[in-house]
């Protein structure tokens, strides 16, 4: 009698025991897992302050842009991988589908992309030689007398005519073949080689650049055209433009209201650009351009 009790209660045992898995495992399936966030792939090019490379960097910063697109998409279903490359290898990969967009770039560079209503940053471009240099910018037909280096890719509404005129050839030399080149870096040792003469490019990107290579100075020659608005440029291939769009137009209102965009300018030195009046060149409303919001 006593045997069949204790028989018994281990088969109550057994049978407790298999139930309270049984339990635990369903309860676990009830459970809704964490969601896993899409990644979305941006490619761009070093051009600090904008976008920066950290291990050149003595704070260690990765560029506003890129600190700015993380708050925008920090809460939501996305997350953001950089790609670094040149800048023009970056708007071939968007056009093709392999990127979901690009960081930091104008229609007029890549007019078969999408752009949102809301912008990123404005720029300026400037030519900069050596000090003893005597040159000054002042019409296209000025830059006859130097040979100019720029960022291969770039497009200025200005100088196309002088373009069609001199590319491929010393006058003009256009560098960012390579995925490991800082564009701006090397036009400026090219200068200060002899190389070239003069550089164009981005007002921030020099000063920043000069900065954190400890370059010997450079003066200023001049200014191309009037300041120019830049975007995150997002591929019509992606399946998430549209989301994306959406999220970036509504998330850097919010930034640029609760003071947060300040904040993270600040860390470079800079202000918010909507707090100037620009008049801007290279306009948006290029044909065929499609705009989001």
């Amino acid at each position: 009698m006593r045997s069949q009790l204790l028989k018994g209660i281990k088969t109550l045992g057994l049978w407790i025991a298999l139930l309270i898995i049984i339990s635990s495992h369903a309860l676990g399936q009830s459970e809704t897992p964490p969601t896993k966030k899409t990644t979305l792939i941006f490619g761009t090019a070093n051009w600090c302050p904008y976008i920066c490379d950290p291990a050149h960097d003595k704070l260690a910063r990765r560029g506003y842009m890129i600190d700015l697109l993380d708050s925008i998409f920090r809460d939501s279903a996305y997350h953001i991988k950089i790609e670094m490359m040149t800048y023009m290898e970056s708007i071939v990969r968007a056009s093709r589908g392999e990127l979901d967009g690009i960081i930091g770039t104008l229609p007029l560079d890549a007019p078969q992309l999408i752009y949102p209503s809301q912008e990123i940053g404005v720029g300026t471009d400037i030519f900069v030689t050596r000090e003893d240099s005597q040159w000054f910018f002042k019409q296209p037909e000025s830059l006859a007398a130097v040979r100019l280096g720029v960022v291969k890719g770039y497009e200025y509404k200005s100088l196309k005519t002088y373009k069609e005129k001199y590319q491929n050839t010393e006058q003009l030399q256009a560098i960012g073949t390579e995925n490991s080149v800082n564009t701006t870096l090397r036009n400026l040792q090219k200068l200060f080689n002899h190389e070239i003469d003069a550089v164009l490019d981005n007002s921030e990107v020099i000063k920043f650049t000069s900065t954190i290579h400890n370059l010997a100075k450079t003066r200023e020659a001049g200014q191309l055209e009037d300041p120019y608005a830049m975007w995150l440029a997002l591929s019509p291939h992606s399946k998430h433009w549209q989301e994306i769009c959406k999220i970036q137009n509504h998330r850097l209102l919010e930034l640029r209201k609760t003071g947060a965009l300040d904040f993270i300018l600040r860390r470079y030195g800079l202000e918010d650009w909507r707090k100037e009046q620009h008049n801007l060149s290279r306009p948006t409303n290029l044909p065929g351009i499609i705009r989001c919001h």
